[in-house]
């Protein structure tokens, strides 16, 4: 009896063993199981963030977008989107606006997630203000496809006014990257490049594809684009969500899609998404310049009793993006009354300028121009006086500066993208030397990556290029320049390619106030990118209004200039021909 009961005794210590076993086994099964799978999905969440238009133009592009991310997402179901639009009204209070309604979207409500917006509204990162999404087509215009992408997905939607400040666009990126650790998708719907037509439209959007790809987050602010504010958040999100690689889609424009070249609809689109993986460093140099800027005489009346802004204003958008604006400053910045406003031609001190402190100040800031050239005829309107007034005023401003009658050598050196580009100045007319020069161009070319040279030079008024400019940019050419810009006719002249290098021997006026002729009224402004082994040029045709204004040529009068520049051009018919399109390409190799 006593053996029964033993045997009894181990057979059930037996069965309780393997009970416990099976127990914890089953346990540790399910633990791996959930464990790894949570690993997995987290893995397989291959794109964190991306950037869509609103712009119902580029619907094609929105789909393909949305179609990119559903797919490359395909191994997770996607639980919470957060959409971030640019507050087009800038309706209700404060920078950030949340919405905490669900909304019906093709028939199905879709809910916001209530956690994340009483997240936000209790850090007091957003102003919960269902009211106003209301009617703002950058939510709207995506609602729909996020919802058939991603139909799981709870929406939480979000609007980023004008001006908001990139250290709050931190904290903001800091505690959504923070909230959710999984499953969510931020995504920024955001139009770029407004109304400055179809070749600076893609000027711009080569600078802004670079920053995307180089998460350069202190370039955001000013990119052409129409919620800059957002275009940090997407980045630093991405960036604290360890997924730093740009992957481009799609770039495009309402202009190439409606096959119309129009300044005032026109709108660039950009899209592509972040995913694992590190950053994919572009090399993009942005340089734009323009032609003569002089805000003394008639100018200086227009800034009196309209503003500054006036003079720039229905083109403000072409200065956003570059890496640096240049133009010739034709004249000295001094604390003296103007003695050449109110004046006619051939009156005394017609030609002597000063520009008054604080508009030229407000034009700066206008324009966003951190270096000019002083390389001219008129920066000794008021002597050494002026001259050094000037030079204070630069210096105070944070404003470089190159082209000193007495310093021959004078040039202003630029690190832009990890790249150094040197500035050279020539002046014709107060007696540079332009072997001096040259011999400069050559010191500098050892120590710099890229050489511009800006030179003030030939016959006012003609509209071609003497010999006497020819021999000097093929002379600087020699030298090492890399790029040859000419101001001073006050007229547009010819573009020469020597040696692979392209010359503008004039750009024309940029502000001015001379209007007594066609060619007068009449300017160019020029884009330059460069990127890997080639340069693209950008050319915009610019119109001087009577009203003291300029803005960009549109229709027959930019198609007019640019078809005359192409064929007064010593270049091969293909480049004329991209040329009359707007925008010409060079390998440097």
């Amino acid at each position: 009896m006593k053996k029964k009961f033993i045997i009894g005794l181990g057979i059930i210590s037996v069965l309780v063993l393997v009970l416990v076993f099976i127990i914890f086994s089953s346990a540790k099964t399910s633990s791996l199981d959930i464990l790894p799978s949570k690993q997995k999905e987290t893995i397989s969440q291959e794109v964190v963030s991306f950037v869509s238009p609103h712009h119902l133009v580029a619907k094609e592009i929105i789909e393909n977008i949305f179609q990119k991310v559903a797919e490359k997402n395909k191994n997770i179901s996607v639980e919470s989107i957060i959409l971030v639009s640019p507050n087009h009204k800038n309706a209700g209070n404060g920078w950030v606006a949340v919405s905490g309604e669900a909304r019906n979207i093709e028939n199905a409500i879709v809910e916001p997630n209530t956690k994340l917006v009483e997240f936000l509204v209790a850090e007091k990162l957003a102003y919960r203000q269902d009211e106003i999404f209301h009617g703002e087509h950058g939510i709207e215009n995506l609602l729909p496809y996020a919802k058939k992408y991603f139909p799981q997905a709870k929406i939480t939607s979000l609007m980023i006014g004008d001006g908001y400040p990139d250290a709050k666009a931190q904290i903001l990126a800091e505690k959504l990257a923070g909230f959710d650790k999984q499953k969510t998708i931020l995504i920024l719907s955001a139009d770029f490049s407004h109304y400055v037509g179809k070749t600076i439209s893609e000027f711009h959007d080569q600078k802004a594809i670079s920053v995307l790809s180089n998460l350069e987050l202190e370039k955001a602010k000013n990119m052409d684009i129409d919620c800059p504010g957002g275009l940090y958040l997407l980045m630093k999100y991405s960036a604290l969500k360890k997924c730093e690689q740009f992957n481009l889609v799609d770039n495009s424009n309402s202009a190439k899609i409606y096959k119309q070249d129009f300044i005032a609809e026109n709108t660039s689109y950009i899209t592509g998404y972040y995913s694992t993986g590190t950053k994919k460093i572009i090399e993009n140099i942005s340089l734009f310049f323009a032609g003569d800027v002089m805000l003394d005489r008639q100018i200086r009346t227009v800034m009196k009793n309209k503003s500054v802004d006036f003079l720039t204003e229905k083109m403000k958008r072409i200065f956003l993006g570059p890496d640096e604006i240049i133009f010739n400053l034709e004249g000295p910045v001094t604390n003296n009354n103007s003695v050449s406003q109110n004046t006619i031609p051939g009156e005394k001190n017609h030609t002597s300028f000063t520009f008054d402190f604080e508009t030229t100040k407000n034009f700066l800031k206008n324009t966003k121009t951190k270096t000019v050239f002083l390389g001219n005829n008129h920066i000794w309107d008021f002597g050494q006086v002026g001259w050094d007034e000037t030079r204070n005023f630069l210096a105070k401003n944070n404003i470089s500066y190159f082209g000193d009658a007495k310093k021959i050598n004078e040039s202003a050196i630029k690190k832009i993208s990890g790249k150094k580009v040197a500035f050279v100045a020539f002046n014709q007319f107060l007696g540079n030397n332009s072997d001096v020069v040259s011999a400069n161009i050559s010191e500098l070319k050892k120590t710099n990556d890229f050489v511009v040279l800006y030179a003030h030079w030939g016959i006012e008024y003609a509209r071609t290029e003497n010999e006497k400019q020819k021999t000097l940019a093929h002379n600087f050419i020699d030298a090492g320049a890399d790029l040859v810009i000419g101001s001073h006719p006050h007229v547009v002249e010819p573009i020469e390619i020597y040696k692979n290098k392209a010359i503008f021997y004039s750009l024309g006026n940029f502000i001015f106030d001379q209007y007594f002729s066609p060619e007068t009224i009449e300017g160019l402004a020029v884009g330059v990118s460069m990127q890997d082994d080639k340069l693209d040029f950008y050319l915009s045709p610019l119109s001087l209004n009577r009203d003291g204004s300029t803005t960009i040529s549109a229709g027959k009068k930019k198609d007019d200039l640019l078809f005359w520049l192409a064929e007064n051009s010593n270049i091969s018919s293909e480049l004329k021909n991209d040329i009359k399109s707007g925008h010409f390409q060079i390998n440097k190799k």
